[in-house]
């Protein structure tokens, strides 16, 4: 295997070269990957499509859609009323539950898939800060919609009303999270290159050589 001690997050050049190589040899045209390092790289390829793509909106939307099933039937306008234009809900209404918004889109599902991962089956050299800081980036992914909160205008009246962070998930590939999440992906998978299945059971199958690939078109290059 290629003698890669350590994933600069400032090369993206090779993360990127990387995540495409891997994509490529694990990721199945549709539905999850068989392999748990297969499921990193396309939650991490799903993840940045939904915010280069959408901004998040499909993310944001389905956990308005949460919690507006939370209010008592009838208290919020028909979404293409008048009324609903100038609705401002009571967010102590709602009866959505913050684990309820936590996994309210497969996006959440996804994300939390690669949090318990890495909780579980963390790499040796990630102390305990880094692996802190690893779980913060990845939280940071997650859209911070607050309980109740309906729209893009509430969402933002409440927090400046309750001085609270506005978060709409990370905001590009360049962003600081994003980087060290997606190179923190390619190094797990670098240190554990046969491949398991999500009980961890082996499949008899390696990405090692990917890693070579790479690394040789980088010193040819």
């Amino acid at each position: 295997m290629s003698n890669f001690s350590v994933f600069d997050i400032a090369n993206s050049e090779v993360i990127d070269s990387l995540h495409s190589v891997l994509w490529d040899e694990l990721v199945p045209e549709s539905g999850s990957c068989e392999s748990v390092q297969g499921e990193l790289i396309r939650v991490m390829g799903r993840i940045s499509s939904e915010m280069f793509r959408n901004s998040n909106i499909n993310w944001i939307y389905g956990k308005f859609e949460v919690n507006e099933e939370g209010y008592p039937k009838g208290y919020i306008p028909d979404w293409n009323s008048d009324e609903y234009e100038e609705f401002t809900p009571d967010v102590l209404k709602c009866t959505a539950t913050q684990e309820q918004l936590d996994n309210a889109t497969h996006f959440d599902e996804m994300l939390n898939f690669v949090k318990q991962w890495f909780k579980n089956y963390p790499l040796v050299e990630w102390e305990d800060k880094f692996q802190a800081k690893l779980q913060d980036a990845l939280e940071m992914a997650r859209p911070a919609v607050p309980i109740g909160v309906i729209s893009d205008d509430h969402w933002e009246h409440h927090t400046q009303s309750n001085n609270i962070p506005y978060n709409t998930g990370w905001n590009d590939w360049n962003d600081d999270n994003s980087d060290l999440v997606n190179a923190q992906v390619v190094y797990w998978i670098y240190r554990n290159p046969d491949l398991v299945d999500f009980n961890n059971t082996p499949l008899g199958k390696s990405v090692s050589t990917s890693f070579n690939k790479v690394k040789e078109e980088e010193v040819c290059g």
